[in-house]
């Protein structure tokens, strides 16, 4: 029997460049129904701006579109003047604005008249040595609705309840930090009222003190520490923050905006590793801009 001549042996044709082509075809439909999608169907938009993976380049593409009513699909909120607005005419305590402004004029000792309350983003001021532990009222994992459920255990052994840390440690200026362990985990009328019964109770108990409500600080989005959390999300927990320190005629400082790179994200220097905590850099920037902001007349 004849041998076929090499190259015509199968008498079909490779089928691999086919493959190929098909998966490229694929991959571009995938793209282009993802752009369709977010351009011209909100809804959409609104599901890849919470979706890990999907959420940083929807934000930096559409995110401006959707961010007034990120919170409720169909919902919109009352149009206001945002949190970086330094222009804003609203006023805090003592009839100052109540975005802190850039003010140059403070060294390190102006943290000696404060006290930090908050969860680990807080716990790692001490750890890194920024303030003392006495001066911070926090617990890794701690969520605002929590804060005033807890007994804090301090290294001395010392041990208070929110209201009496507060009650025997008179500070000029108290930094508010809790709330990105509700984002993504607590609903949203919760989060919101919880918060709202924190600040009424923190000038209950501490009457004298002047009260920062400081802003959520971004994240890494993709990491399993983050897979809930999404920045489109904190960035509406400020815009609500914001406002709830304008209603209650407190200081809301907006140091998220030094911690975050072009796409809304934490900077990726700052990261810690697991997207969600930061490092030593991160509070060497979040430090230097609460001394760069710091309350008036506190020296």
């Amino acid at each position: 029997m004849q041998k076929k001549e090499q190259g015509y042996s199968s008498g079909k044709t490779p089928k691999g460049p086919y493959i190929f082509l098909i998966t490229a075809i694929v991959v571009l439909l995938v793209i282009l129904l993802y752009l369709v999608g977010i351009m011209f169907c909100p809804p959409f938009a609104k599901f890849a701006l919470k979706t890990p993976g999907l959420s940083g380049i929807t934000n930096a593409m559409v995110g401006s579109l959707y961010k007034e009513d990120s919170f409720s699909d169909g919902q919109k909120k009352e149009t206001k003047t945002t949190a970086t607005d330094s222009t804003t005419e609203e006023t805090g305590q003592e009839g100052e604005t109540t975005l802190l402004e850039y003010d140059i004029s403070r060294d390190s000792s102006y943290l000696n008249h404060c006290i930090f309350l908050g969860d680990s983003r807080t716990v790692a001021m001490v750890t890194y040595g920024y303030v003392p532990e006495d001066s911070t009222l926090a617990e890794v994992g701690l969520c605002h609705v929590d804060a005033e459920r807890k007994t804090y255990t301090f290294n001395s052994g010392l041990q208070y309840s929110f209201s009496t840390y507060l009650e025997t440690h008179a500070a000029d200026v108290i930094y508010i930090s809790y709330g990105i362990n509700g984002v993504g985990y607590t609903d949203e009328t919760t989060y919101k009222e919880s918060y709202e019964q924190l600040i009424e109770d923190v000038l209950l108990y501490a009457p004298d003190s002047k009260i920062v409500l400081q802003s959520i600080w971004p994240v890494r989005e993709g990491y399993a520490m983050t897979q809930k959390i999404t920045n489109a999300n904190v960035d509406a927990y400020n815009d609500f923050l914001y406002q709830l320190a304008k209603d209650k005629g407190i200081y809301y400082l907006d140091t998220a905006s030094v911690l975050k790179d072009d796409y809304n994200a934490m900077k990726a220097e700052y990261n810690s590793g697991d997207g969600l905590h930061y490092n030593e850099a991160g509070y060497e920037a979040v430090f230097s801009y609460i001394l760069s902001h710091p309350v008036p007349d506190v020296e």
